[in-house]
């Protein structure tokens, strides 16, 4: 599987969900958007078991975002603009599970110049007819996903959608082809 054909892969991380959900109790997840950059040495301290993980694939997580989507909310399709290429997102609560990430391809080559920066963070956003739906995953277990590639989430259930997603020092590109454990 080479770089560009690759959008998402669902990953065997053994991590203990309930750090995660101690981690809410601090920062509860809120019934509207968010998308706030956690301290990585805090996320060390608080998600132990996905930190272990990491350490024994020489993998560092250098950025950590704290997601969550009201229900019914369609993102905007985008292209997170940044140098890491692959993100890892994992759950935070699992009665969301049935949101779903759409990933697409660019129609034609189209790039997008529309640069949004209204979380901070820039993206370039693209408009539906800009792009071809190639795939689909649900929020049920981690994802390594190409953040490279135009993608959109979708909470489509009547809970919030929450993720803790961490980016890296150098992509874990090993991981798309590797069976993970």
């Amino acid at each position: 599987m080479i770089k560009e054909n690759f959008y998402f892969k669902y990953l065997d991380i053994p991590y203990d969900h309930s750090e995660i959900v101690n981690l809410i109790t601090k920062y509860p997840l809120l019934n509207t958007n968010r998308f706030d950059k956690m301290d990585i040495e805090e996320m060390r301290q608080a998600v132990p078991s996905i930190f272990k993980w990491f350490d024994a694939n020489n993998i560092e997580p250098v950025f950590s975002f704290l997601i969550n989507h009201r229900p019914g909310f369609r993102q905007t399709i985008h292209v997170d603009q940044s140098v890491e290429g692959l993100g890892i997102n994992f759950p935070v609560n699992l009665d969301a599970s049935n949101s779903i990430t759409r990933m697409y391809e660019p129609r034609e080559k189209l790039t997008s110049d529309i640069v949004d920066l209204s979380v901070g963070y820039p993206f370039l956003k693209y408009e539906p007819e800009q792009v071809i739906l190639k795939t689909m995953y649900t929020s049920t277990k981690p994802a390594l996903i190409h953040i490279h590639k135009p993608h959109s989430a979708w909470n489509n259930t009547t809970h919030t959608r929450g993720v803790l997603t961490f980016r890296f020092k150098e992509d874990p590109w090993f991981l798309v082809e590797k069976e993970t454990t």
